[in-house]
């Protein structure tokens, strides 16, 4: 009987919403990588050999990815069992890729570096998240071409406290700030003044 009562209990709590704790890292983007993309913007990047390098994460608390704070008298975390920086390295490289700009291993004649300096959800009666990745283009010699931020965020409304709303949102995030980065002007011409 105190088995089941037990049981009971445990189930009560886990639907009033179990701790997202330790949850893997899924890209589950609802808008399209390819909207409001000038690809023939790209031009410049289609001549250039791109090396992308392993980003870095220099969040406080790299597991922690997003926090609901609906009640006043409680938060409740959200932590990812997973490398968020080889996670955003990935989904640079894939995201490349969608445009025909296939990452090189070798030869290449530029290289990007990546810090992580935000990705997060904040969730009260909306999913709000941002991302926002400081990044550095340079020759294989180390010189400098550019550097800036890739920065993105995304909010939507959904069911309190569920994974794949916190997945959405920072994917979508992810998503604006490759947009943001792949329109830079300013990228665009410091690599052009290089040729």
């Amino acid at each position: 009987m105190y088995k089941l009562i037990l049981l009971i209990f445990s189930v009560v709590f886990c639907l009033q919403g179990c701790a997202l704790e330790n949850i893997p890292m899924v890209w589950r983007p609802t808008n399209d990588l390819y909207h409001d993309a000038d690809t023939d913007k790209l031009s410049y990047l289609y001549s250039e050999k791109i090396k992308v390098m392993p980003f870095v994460d220099q969040r406080q608390n790299p597991k922690e990815i997003g926090k609901n704070i609906e009640s006043s008298f409680r938060t409740k975390l959200v932590t990812t069992k997973d490398d968020v920086a080889q996670w955003c390295t990935d989904r640079y490289m894939f995201s490349l890729s969608q445009f025909g700009i296939i990452p090189v291993t070798s030869g290449e004649t530029l290289r990007i570096y990546g810090e992580v300096v935000q990705f997060y959800v904040t969730e009260d009666n909306r999913y709000r998240g941002n991302v926002g990745i400081k990044l550095v283009v340079k020759r294989p010699d180390g010189k400098i071409i550019w550097q800036g931020m890739m920065v993105g965020s995304a909010n939507r409304l959904g069911r309190s406290y569920k994974d794949e709303n916190y997945y959405e949102v920072l994917s979508d995030s992810f998503i604006q700030a490759f947009q943001n980065f792949i329109k830079n002007d300013s990228l665009a011409k410091a690599i052009r003044e290089e040729e």
